[in-house]
């Protein structure tokens, strides 16, 4: 996940034409060449089928892909570049595309624009806007990021100034994720190849 929680806080500081390159290259499609359907028990008298709609084609992961190695140096596997390519699709979508990660960014300060070069700031940056649990614990509890992101004392103590429970830029990231991650699970499928040892994603 290091490489779509970088491309998030991308998106989120949006320096250059980051986000308009994003713009151009995601698409969904309702008919993609993917699968259509995946039936969701080995049963065959069980004909209930998640039918799949909105999705990328592979044409459109593979741009993807290669304009974020080429540009980036960043790497995600399929799984994340369809996230990616949905939330920029969703948020295309709107009136004032990702408004709530630039809030956030620009909230973080002095600490975001002093590392936004450091590339495990810039993957901590991204974790904390995409998951609920890690921003509650790191604000709330005090729990350090450094056992998942090599972060230095002073980018941690920075982060976490900007981020008071309930303050604009708190509230930003749960923006965010509540327009991204609307429902109550995840309903993604991951479907893996027989031969393969272990999945890294």
């Amino acid at each position: 996940m290091r490489g779509f929680w970088h491309t998030i806080a991308l998106i989120a500081e949006n320096a250059g034409t980051f986000n308009k390159s994003l713009f151009a290259i995601c698409k969904s499609v309702n008919d993609p060449d993917l699968l259509k359907s995946v039936n969701l028990t080995s049963n065959p008298a069980d004909k209930r089928k998640l039918l799949l709609k909105k999705q990328p084609t592979k044409n459109t992961l593979i741009a993807l892909d290669k304009h974020l190695r080429s540009r980036y140096g960043l790497v995600l596997f399929p799984y994340e570049l369809a996230e990616l390519n949905r939330i920029v699709c969703e948020a295309a979508a709107t009136t004032a595309p990702h408004a709530d990660l630039k809030k956030f960014w620009t909230g973080l300060g002095k600490v975001a624009k002093d590392n936004r070069n450091h590339p495990e700031f810039m993957q901590a940056v991204g974790a904390l806007t995409s998951d609920a649990w890690a921003i509650s614990q790191f604000v709330s509890n005090g729990v350090s990021l450094t056992p998942w992101f090599r972060l230095t004392p002073e980018q941690e103590s920075g982060l976490r100034a900007a981020l008071p429970v309930g303050g604009p830029t708190f509230q930003a990231a749960e923006d965010y994720r509540d327009l991204s991650w609307s429902g109550g699970s995840c309903e993604s499928i991951l479907m893996a190849s027989d031969n393969w040892t272990h999945m890294n994603v």
